[in-house]
């Protein structure tokens, strides 16, 4: 009788450390799931701020592009001017 209670307290020590183990297991997991995700949130951050500074510095070099694209229509503008001037004393001027 001795021995069919001894092997009852050892098979629920062996169920109660399989119980712990599990729960265990279970809380390294939820843990370890937690960082992860926390690393995945923040390198999405840091890409996103990447993209978001990238993106502002296109815009800037676009804008400069623009304040050039407009000087040098200008430019052309009075060239043409200029041009339009010469044609017009030339054409006056008897040969």
């Amino acid at each position: 009788m001795i021995e069919y209670f001894d092997f009852l307290i050892d098979k629920s020590v062996d169920i109660i450390i399989g119980f712990s183990l599990g729960i265990l297991i279970l809380v390294l997991h939820r843990t370890a799931d937690k960082r992860v995700h926390e690393k995945i949130e923040k390198l999405h951050d840091y890409v996103t701020e990447e993209a978001a500074l990238l993106i502002r510095e296109i815009h800037k070099t676009v804008e400069k592009e623009q304040i050039i694209d407009e000087n040098v229509h200008k430019m052309i503008q009075e060239q043409q001017k200029i041009l339009n001037e010469i044609h017009k004393t030339v054409e006056k001027e008897p040969t």
